[in-house]
């Protein structure tokens, strides 16, 4: 921003905001939907992938499964500065330019608080199930009776929970794991996920090389110790190094205080939505400036920024949870 004008404010948010957008976490874990009704759209689930099969006789066309349509609805979030009559009269381009860059890495952050707090929520009740599908709206999100199709037009289930039970690397021998059970953990799920069979008994995920795991914060350190001694003498790590066989990135949900639970996301599925009406950016922004009333009465210029827009868990087979056990 060369000089500080209405059209400059808003050229430089703009230029900022994508900047900040590139690398927020919420991107991983959430597909946009835009919307034009001020109240949301009603959701509907669309048919699963299918896959082709060999043909025997008639086509095996698959039983419709009934799904709830459900409406969510977008908030409205604002937030904004000030520019006093001193900076605008004598172009402290600077000053405002801090005031611009923060102001849009806080917008473009902002969706991520909504998903974290709903993540942590996520992540807390695996092995609970209170949270629901949206779809099924009796079923647990992160369960054993998701509903599916198999072959000759009959309706099974499949599931995204594990236990000790069906992982082995689920069962700890104390509530401090060493790195040999971090490495069974996470090995373990990803080869059950990889496993796991959806519609017309296709694995789903036989091919995903990289998994996104979720980690409420009493686990941080113990996770990040095991990471760092993997790093080999050319300074990588086997886990997340790109050309490996299966790798793992991990993201930090801090509003999670449990020791017992995790969640795993196959890199490039989507568990959550976020529904956009307005996104905050400068099309969306208001600036009363020196020409306004405000301004010449108040002897400021507000800036503010307006978005409307949520974000909701929706798809279950993008994310899986996994209740370890800790006894002796």
């Amino acid at each position: 921003m060369i000089h500080l004008t209405e059209r400059g404010i808003r050229d430089q948010y703009e230029f900022d905001y994508n900047a900040s957008l590139a690398n927020q976490p919420w991107r991983k874990l959430c597909r946009v939907i835009t919307t034009d009704d001020p109240n949301g759209e009603t959701t509907v689930r669309t048919a699963g992938l299918r896959g082709m099969e060999e043909r025997s006789g008639m086509p095996n066309f698959a039983q419709s499964v009934p799904t709830a349509p459900f409406k969510w609805y977008t908030r409205r979030f604002t937030d904004g500065f000030q520019v006093t009559e001193d900076e605008w009269k004598y172009q402290k381009v600077d000053e405002v330019a801090a005031k611009i860059a923060q102001l849009a890495a806080l917008a473009a952050a902002h969706p991520w608080i909504l998903l974290e707090t709903q993540a942590a929520a996520m992540l807390d009740d695996v092995g609970v199930g209170a949270i629901k599908d949206p779809f099924y709206p009796t079923l647990d999100f992160i369960g054993t009776k998701h509903v599916v199709n198999k072959p000759g037009s009959q309706l099974s289930t499949t599931s995204n929970y594990f236990t000790k039970d069906t992982v082995s690397g689920l069962q700890w021998a104390s509530a401090t794991p060493t790195e040999t059970e971090w490495l069974a953990t996470l090995f373990g799920v990803a080869a059950a996920i990889r496993a796991t069979k959806g519609d017309n008994d296709i694995t789903m995920y036989a091919t995903v090389q990289e998994f996104l795991v979720l980690l409420p914060s009493p686990r941080w350190a113990s996770f990040a110790i095991m990471m760092s001694k993997l790093v080999n003498a050319a300074g990588t790590n086997p886990l997340n190094t790109a050309g490996a066989p299966i790798r793992f990135s991990y993201e930090m949900l801090p509003s999670s205080s449990s020791t017992t639970q995790l969640l795993f996301v196959p890199v490039g599925k989507q568990p959550f939505a976020m529904q956009i009406l307005q996104q905050p950016d400068k099309s969306n922004m208001t600036i009363l400036g020196p020409d306004s009333e405000h301004y010449k009465k108040e002897k400021y210029a507000p800036v503010w920024i307006e978005g409307r827009y949520n974000v909701t868990h929706m798809a279950w087979e993008g994310i899986f949870g996994a209740l370890i056990d800790t006894a002796p």
